[in-house]
């Protein structure tokens, strides 16, 4: 069920236009709703907010379809995890987390700077 289920959703967010990806959404939901109804109707509630992406210029949807950005995310995180090894709370773990996205932010629009200063001097 999960590699069917993964195999329909990478064909929905393969589609060309928003309207042919949610028809391929509607045959996935209706294909997993007799043996898997919890799931069809999650995906039901959730799934048509993932296609946002399709109001983009089609030159900026690769970049929004990958997980490269989640996974970098999460390899912060782990990286500042090891050194505290455990969290007192699920407090301490959302300071973290919000420290790491922060810092990111920060460095992203310091990158941002940068290249407008190198464009402009070329």
């Amino acid at each position: 069920m999960q590699q069917a289920t993964k195999t329909g959703l990478q064909d929905v967010w393969a589609a060309p236009h928003r309207t042919e990806a949610e028809a391929r959404l509607s045959r996935l939901i209706e294909t997993l709703r007799p043996q898997h109804k919890r799931l069809a109707i999650w995906l039901e509630e959730t799934a048509p907010e993932t296609l946002a992406f399709f109001e983009l210029p089609e030159e900026h949807r690769k970049r929004l379809r990958t997980t490269n950005g989640m996974e970098h995310d999460h390899m912060q995180v782990g990286r500042r995890r090891r050194g505290i090894r455990i969290f007192p709370n699920e407090e301490s773990l959302l300071r973290l987390t919000t420290a790491s996205q922060s810092s990111a932010t920060s460095s992203g629009a310091r990158r941002s700077t940068w290249s407008s200063r190198c464009r402009r001097h070329n």
